[in-house]
């Protein structure tokens, strides 16, 4: 009789909430809902990832048809190329440093080009910088502070130049011919994309093909294989290389030549 009297003010003594959740933690389905909302988080950072990439890769295309088309619209008006202009100088006048390959691009004064319709890469004014430079002072692209032009794509860079005759390439880069030329890659000059991004811009403007057509892909090397030819040397004319699709990380840069 005593011992169930002490057993019941046991019991009595005890608060309910722990009689019904002894341990105090977290059930099954509720460990099951958090993971689910951690993995819809995760999920969506990714893909927001992926979205951006791809909007930023959207607007290389974009870059290379608006400088291509400022480029064209420059010498419908001036006659001449921008950079390769041989009476820009009479336009917006000298800078003291021409001839010399030290020019400061961030200001109007500009040197003069050849007039042989190639945007060179050095002589009197370094062609290839007074490029942009006269674009800007023609009021066809933002003004500028180097010798390149800043792409949206991060760390990216648009250089100019030109190559005279058929280019005999070497083993990083395809044979071909170039002509005036524009040159996607990062501010340092290295790789900015992966294979695969390459060879997407190179089907939507071109022919997805590294050595063949408009665009040109880099061959790539034994750090950055871009293309299945790395490190090899092929004659002008190989279209059967491809873009190393199933490699990791930015391996690539493009060429678009032939441009003006």
């Amino acid at each position: 009789m005593n011992t169930h009297s002490r057993t019941g003010s046991i019991h009595a003594s005890i608060p309910t909430s722990q009689l019904h959740n002894p341990s105090g933690g977290f059930s099954l389905v509720e460990l099951s809902i958090v993971l689910v909302i951690l993995g819809l988080l995760v999920g969506g950072i990714l893909a927001g990832r992926s979205l951006i990439r791809a909007s930023e890769m959207r607007t290389v295309a974009t870059e290379f048809q608006r400088y291509q088309t400022a480029a064209n619209a420059f010498r419908d008006r001036y006659f001449f190329l921008p950079g390769d202009m041989p009476n820009a100088t009479s336009v917006w006048g000298a800078h003291p440093n021409c001839g010399i390959d030290v020019v400061d691009f961030s200001s109007s004064p500009t040197c003069n080009g050849d007039g042989n319709k190639l945007i060179d890469g050095g002589g009197a004014g370094e062609e290839s910088g007074s490029f942009w430079q006269q674009l800007a002072n023609a009021g066809l692209i933002e003004s500028m502070s180097g010798g390149y032009r800043s792409g949206k794509l991060n760390n990216s860079a648009w250089t100019v130049g030109s190559v005279a005759g058929t280019y005999a390439g070497n083993t990083g880069s395809f044979a071909g011919v170039y002509g005036n030329y524009f040159y996607f890659q990062t501010t340092n000059v290295a790789p900015i994309i992966t294979a695969a991004e390459a060879w997407n811009l190179d089907t939507k403007l071109d022919d997805g093909k590294p050595s063949a057509g408009r665009i040109i892909g880099y061959k790539g090397s034994t750090t950055f294989p871009c293309t299945d030819r790395a490190n090899t040397m092929v004659g002008a004319g190989d279209a059967t290389a491809v873009y190393s699709l199933s490699t990791p990380g930015n391996i690539c840069h493009l060429t678009f030549v032939r441009l003006f």
